[in-house]
């Protein structure tokens, strides 16, 4: 049985890595929101949270509440955030596996296992847009008005900024959502239907 990789598959395969890697890093980073002002430097993500001194130059990171609990993420919008956007990376890393593994099965099973990956990546897509959208809300919590400020609000970093991390989960989510039309390309249908014939 021969196995055949188009250009369009390598293609969908390398950005479905790409991605999650992207979205996976982004998430377990703590510098979705920066405070780079004054005497403390501060960083927040999804789970975690950094504090420098910069008197003393050394770095703390923790969970929230020390060691993580997700009971102590210091909004409920972050809380869901949390696990939507978690979620979609977990969604996202399994699409890319089901990609790697369409490059090395017979020709006639890659158009199945292609379109459930696509499936899963629009899933994905829609679940981690909507953890970033909710994220910000979370600005209004009484642990970012204490570093970014009593102006910072829902959608109102305050005296803070958005970090590389939240930026690199928008551009993971934005170029996943290239991934379903791809995987629906992945497949020259001509050899596919030659395969079928030959089956």
């Amino acid at each position: 049985m021969a196995i055949v990789v188009t250009v369009v598959q390598v293609i969908w395969t390398f950005l479905s890595v790409c991605t999650a890697l992207a979205c996976t890093f982004s998430f377990a980073s703590p510098t979705w929101f920066i405070k780079n002002v004054g005497r403390q430097l501060a960083s927040f993500g999804l789970f975690s949270y950094c504090v420098q001194n910069v008197r003393s130059r050394t770095t703390m990171c923790l969970g929230y509440g020390d060691e993580f609990s997700f009971a102590r993420i210091p909004h409920g919008a972050w809380q869901a955030g949390c696990v939507l956007f978690g979620g979609g990376c977990v969604m996202l890393c399994a699409a890319a596996i089901i990609a790697m593994a369409s490059c090395c099965v017979p020709y006639f099973c890659e158009r199945r296992i292609s379109v459930f990956a696509g499936y899963m990546q629009s899933v994905a897509v829609v679940i981690c847009s909507v953890g970033l959208i909710i994220y910000p809300v979370g600005l209004e919590s009484n642990v970012i008005k204490m570093y970014c400020g009593q102006s910072a609000a829902s959608f109102n970093p305050g005296n803070c900024e958005i970090g590389w991390g939240y930026v690199l989960a928008i551009m993971g989510t934005a170029l996943t959502m290239f991934g379903p039309f791809l995987s629906k390309y992945a497949i020259d249908k001509q050899r596919l239907e030659d395969s079928e014939e030959f089956v």
